[in-house]
């Protein structure tokens, strides 16, 4: 199998190709709120990945976590004077709103950022140095739709069926591959 790789350079800072660099169009936000982005190994070196424009502009150290053999740095999220909160939904979490930047005189607030899948951000909100002892919050609370159920639907005619685990078909039913296809031009 081959990997797909590419000669022409890119920008270390948003990670796109020179010619498409998006940098100079980026905003940079000064804001009183500190930001830390916490990005999982194996989303480092991604072209698609966002957590690098997000840090640029909000001026945000990356803390690279999962590197094997490589301990996280934790500088950033060790000062004395920061109150630290993790953007993570988690059981325990508390909604975002104006308290949530609210912090005891003297002191600032953090917001540290995970950045990888959906796993790879639950694996770090659980493991990570430092991370699992802060308070978590969602970025905003997300009512249920009216008439959503949480109940699976049936597939929709239109999509594709796959085939059923090897253990429950039964003898009568198809084993021709064919019928799973998209298309029955092959």
């Amino acid at each position: 199998m081959s990997s797909r790789k590419s000669s022409r350079p890119r920008c270390p800072v948003c990670g796109l190709h020179l010619e498409r660099c998006l940098c100079a169009e980026l905003p940079v936000l000064d804001l009183p709120t500190r930001f830390v982005l916490v990005q999982h190994n194996r989303e480092r070196h991604k072209p698609t990945s966002t957590g690098r424009a997000a840090a640029a502009v909000l001026r945000a150290p990356i803390l690279h976590y999962g590197a094997q053999d490589v301990a996280m740095e934790t500088g950033p999220l060790t000062e004395p004077d920061l109150d630290y909160v993790v953007l993570f939904p988690s059981e325990d979490a508390q909604v975002a709103g104006p308290e949530l930047l609210q912090t005891a005189p003297g002191r600032r607030r953090c917001v540290v950022i995970l950045d990888g899948t959906w796993h790879q951000c639950s694996r770090m909100a659980r493991r990570a140095a430092h991370i699992a002892d802060f308070s978590k919050c969602p970025f905003r609370q997300v009512a249920p739709r009216a008439g959503a159920s949480a109940t699976p639907r049936a597939p929709r005619p239109s999509a594709p069926s796959r085939p059923p685990p090897a253990s429950s078909r039964s003898s009568t039913a198809p084993t021709s591959p064919a019928r799973w296809r998209l298309s029955s031009s092959s």
